[in-house]
């Protein structure tokens, strides 16, 4: 049941708590999509440092504007209750990420932990998002884990994306260059694989090669171009077919070879 009380010559609801529990509530939090909600200074505190909460400056029954969405604010205020928490794998990504920000923004170190970790599972889907909320919370083995994903990834929109970090940016730039380098020492050579049945094989490579060369060295885009960009003609030629999976081994026999930097050594070095 919503009560009412005065605050200011203002009339405001007194929300219930949406964690489903009976404690009355005495915060009332509005989010930026305009959702409020009811909340307990007691549970906030108890959980975070940094939460608004009363006695803060913060008068009971006072609306604080939040600048979070409301499905992050509500889970906020369900997960600083002790109980039973969701399954944070099920928990769509745009939300998780959102979610991983307010709490590092809040310092609630139970929501922080749990988001560190799930956004850890999923770097490979999302490397780019992962990196950059890895640099600027400093979790630097989340960090180096994701940097390889963004070198599949376009440049210029990639760069732009990270241009709001300058120092990550430089770093970054330093480590994709690092693996550009590579990628032409490595495509210079020879796969020394005999193909003799198609004569067409040969150009369809050193086009590959050409289109590879000036791009970080990266299994997936080898990949990616040879399935984008094969001929019709050489799609319906068993034996350039055939080449695929040895092509593919090969290069990924010889990146295992290579000692490539990681992304701390492009930071020790910027």
């Amino acid at each position: 049941m919503v009560e009412k009380v005065t605050y200011n010559s203002t009339t405001l609801d007194i929300l219930p708590c949406e964690a489903g529990c009976t404690q009355k509530t005495d915060l009332v939090l509005e989010s930026q999509d305009g959702v409020r909600f009811g909340a307990h200074s007691a549970n906030l505190a108890a959980f975070s440092d940094a939460f608004p909460v009363v006695d803060s400056g913060i008068n009971a029954n006072e609306v604080v504007q939040m600048t979070e969405r409301a499905d992050v604010v509500l889970l906020l205020l369900q997960l600083t209750h002790r109980q039973r928490w969701m399954r944070s794998d099920k928990i769509p990504f745009g939300l998780l990420h959102r979610l991983a920000e307010a709490a590092e923004k809040f310092f609630i170190p139970a929501i922080m932990e749990m988001c560190r970790i799930q956004m850890e599972t999923v770097a490979s889907k999302h490397p780019l998002e992962v990196f950059i909320y890895a640099c600027k919370h400093s979790y630097d083995d989340i960090r180096d884990a994701a940097a390889p994903g963004t070198l599949d990834l376009p440049f210029e929109s990639t760069l732009r994306r990270l241009s709001a970090y300058p120092s990550t940016c430089i770093s970054w730039i330093s480590y994709r260059h690092r693996y550009v380098e590579a990628s032409v020492q490595f495509y210079s050579r020879d796969p020394n694989i005999e193909h003799s049945e198609c004569f067409y094989w040969k150009i369809f490579w050193r086009r590959s090669v050409l289109s590879l060369i000036a791009k970080p060295l990266s299994e997936k885009l080898f990949i990616q171009l040879w399935r984008d960009e094969f001929p019709c003609s050489l799609k319906y030629c068993r034996h350039c077919t055939g080449m695929l999976p040895i092509i593919r081994h090969w290069i990924r026999t010889e990146l295992a070879k290579l000692d490539m930097p990681s992304f701390a050594e492009a930071v020790n070095a910027t």
